[in-house]
């Protein structure tokens, strides 16, 4: 631990002293990031492990792909024989730390099992024989990992660098031309809400970039699903050109999909080659193996702040940019094209130290302007107010539906606690397990396209408002003043407060109920009424009135990876934690007594109501169970960490109160939805 702490303190006055005078704190990646696109790196668990990188790489990103450990020879190096140890420490780590996480990959020229579609004597297998291992170890794998991981490289490096069109792979040979479309079709089955990716070097250039985009179309021809191309990102210091990105990022948005930056390095050395096939060697000067020059250095900074402004003039179509690699001394470019050398290509140094490079990219994603940021993003003055209504309330005329407007469907379901993983049941008094059903409603409006990725909106205590939000949503997405948004109204297990299930469900401070979201309510809704989730976290919104409120913002605070926006009235953000948990003794008052304040800001827009005569109005503060006390201060904490946020108080109104929704919702949820295109 004490050594832990002594890494931490010299990161912490490294980046200090590259802090001029007068200038803001030291910002972390992970910190500048926020609002724009996830930032990765790439890592191995001994690293994890490692106490000077461990917390480094804890603290600096919000997203971490495994460098090898999830590739197919490191998870099934013997046929039948899985191995998951490593790739399960580097899932606990990025879960831990609230980081997504990357699977990475599924299917590759390199570094899978040769029995995977070859014969002993390396002769390509039958092509049934061959999908049938590919189908089998697909199903294995991301069903092993299924909720777990954000998205997977579902096929690495399949375009020929030649003038052909497939490279010339064993997959290839064995299956024939259609193996990345049944990579796809295999590993959608296995989980349909895992984001699906093509990983490639060298697409965002001419040539293969076009041959990327014939790939990316001929998939969504067949009816798969592609959510974002993976532009590993391998530079020199000269190659290739800015504009490349640029032209490459705009060429897949015309497909319809994001972006990924999945391997981003920059190479300092000399070299001939400029592709990333891991095959390709050259042999070379080292000259830097005693020190790189500062003029270097500071070249490779100018470089990355150029590639990044690319990346920020995107933020809609940029999902997620990620370093290949942590340090110097770990990457792969130190063996790559020429073997043995001393590179210099990522953002600490072998010291774990920052270099110019870090404090540059820090200060691209610092100082983009306000118009470019997505709707998590600070900044607009718009964004923090604090307004007072009341006590006479009249409803909002966009309760009543125009005529012409399209009247979306409501389905309703039961789902039996027996057949979940997650909450199987307890209440107030009673031992052991307590079996119950929770009703779920969904609304589908008449605009959507079935099998596109729908914006989503959860609701806790969710049939209590299905009357209310359902003519609003009818009238709002007619009018284009929000996204084609799927409703999902969701009740809790029964009960209220400590004991109950509603209390377990909506009170605990972890990530467990939106897991039991993604993992149980999501997918039935997926196969009963062919509804298809985006996995952008920034089309995805919750809220809930009192608990509900609180269970709301709990799923973005753990999950911001999954859930950017919240709107709660009568936040429960008091002590009502059940059970108590001693990492948050004060329950949802841990909000805004500490959390808020101490933490990294998380990318979340938050719109807040309490009424004046609210619950606990008239207690102390020491009771930790005051809803108008709590709230004001929610909004406090938001506004000092320069959150974007609304918070309204409504005079004469008590806790949750039909007036003040009828009256308010549509406009917060217009509010809620900037900044997110209504199409």
């Amino acid at each position: 631990m004490i050594k832990q702490l002594s890494v931490a303190l010299c990161l912490f006055f490294s980046l200090l002293r590259m802090t001029p005078a007068g200038a803001e704190p030291p910002t972390t990646l992970r910190q500048a990031a926020a609002g724009h696109f996830l930032i990765g790196t790439a890592i191995s668990p001994a690293q994890l492990a490692d106490p000077a990188t461990g917390p480094l790489v804890a603290a600096q990103f919000d997203c971490l792909t495994a460098e090898n450990a999830f590739k197919p020879a490191s998870l099934e190096p013997e046929r039948g024989r899985f191995a998951f140890a490593d790739a399960d420490r580097i899932t606990a780590f990025a879960a831990a730390h609230h980081m997504a996480l990357v699977g990475h990959n599924l299917c590759w020229h390199q570094q899978s099992p040769p029995w995977l579609y070859a014969r002993p004597d390396g002769t390509p297998l039958p092509r049934k024989e061959a999908l049938d291992n590919l189908h089998g170890y697909i199903r294995t794998v991301v069903s092993h990992f299924k909720g777990k991981v954000l998205g997977w490289d579902v096929v690495n490096e399949a375009i020929d660098d030649g003038p052909g069109y497939l490279r010339d792979s064993p997959a290839h040979r064995a299956i024939g031309d259609d193996f990345v479309e049944k990579a796809f079709q295999f590993a959608h089955e296995a989980d349909p809400q895992a984001e699906l990716y093509y990983n490639d070097y060298g697409i965002e250039s001419p040539g293969k970039r076009e041959k990327a985009v014939r790939l990316i179309h001929d998939l969504k021809a067949h009816g798969l699903r592609v959510d974002a191309v993976g532009i590993q990102g391998h530079c020199g210091l000269t190659w290739p050109p800015v504009s490349a990105f640029e032209d490459a990022i705009r060429a897949f948005q015309a497909e319809g999909v994001k972006v990924c930056i999945s391997e981003l390095d920059v190479d300092v050395l000399p070299r001939r080659t400029r592709t990333a096939d891991v095959g390709a060697r050259e042999t070379g000067a080292d000259p830097y193996k005693d020190g790189i020059p500062d003029a270097a250095l500071q070249a490779q900074a100018e470089r990355y702040a150029a590639l990044f402004g690319v990346f920020m003039r995107h933020p809609k179509e940029v999902e997620r940019v990620t370093l290949w690699g942590v340090d110097d001394g770990h990457s792969w470019l130190n063996n790559f094209p020429v073997r043995g050398r001393t590179n210099y290509p990522l953002l600490f140094s072998r010291a774990m130290q920052p270099k110019p490079a870090f404090a540059a990219i820090v200060r691209v994603l610092r100082n983009k302007t306000a118009e470019a940021k997505p709707a998590g993003a600070p900044g607009q003055a718009e964004q923090q107010a604090e307004q007072t209504i009341g006590p006479a309330y009249a409803d909002a005329p966009d309760l009543t539906v125009p005529d012409a407007a399209p009247r979306g469907t409501v389905h309703e379901f039961t789902m039996n606690s027996t057949d979940s993983k997650i909450y199987p049941g307890i209440a107030k008094d009673r031992p052991g397990t307590v079996p119950y059903q929770r009703r779920v409603a969904v609304y589908v409006p008449q605009q959507y396209v079935p099998g596109t990725p729908a914006p989503l909106l959860v609701i806790q205590d969710g049939l209590g408002y299905r009357s209310t939000v359902a003519p609003i949503l009818d009238t709002l997405i007619g009018q284009r003043r929000l996204p084609v948004l799927v409703a999902v109204f969701v009740n809790s297990g029964g009960g209220d407060a400590q004991g109950s299930e509603r209390g377990l469900e909506y009170d605990t401070l972890s990530d467990a109920y939106a897991r039991f979201i993604e993992s149980e309510v999501l997918p039935r809704i997926t196969a009963d009424y062919h509804v298809t989730f985006t996995r952008d976290p920034e089309g995805r919104a919750t809220m809930g009135g009192s608990s509900g409120g609180a269970a709301a913002f709990t799923m973005a605070w753990f999950r911001p990876d999954l859930y950017r926006r919240v709107l709660t009235y009568s936040g429960t953000y008091v002590n009502q934690q059940s059970p108590s948990n001693p990492a948050s003794p004060h329950g949802a008052w841990e909000y805004h007594e500490h959390w808020i304040a101490q933490s990294p800001r998380k990318p979340l827009r938050v719109w807040l109501e309490v009424g004046e005569r609210d619950n606990g109005s008239n207690r102390d503060e020491a009771s930790l169970h005051n809803w108008v006390l709590a709230n004001q201060r929610m909004a406090a904490a938001l506004k000092a960490k320069g959150y974007p946020y609304r918070y309204v108080f409504a005079v004469g109104a008590g806790h949750v109160d039909g007036r003040v929704t009828r009256q308010t919702l549509p406009s917060a949820l217009e509010w809620l939805w900037q900044g997110y295109p209504a199409r």
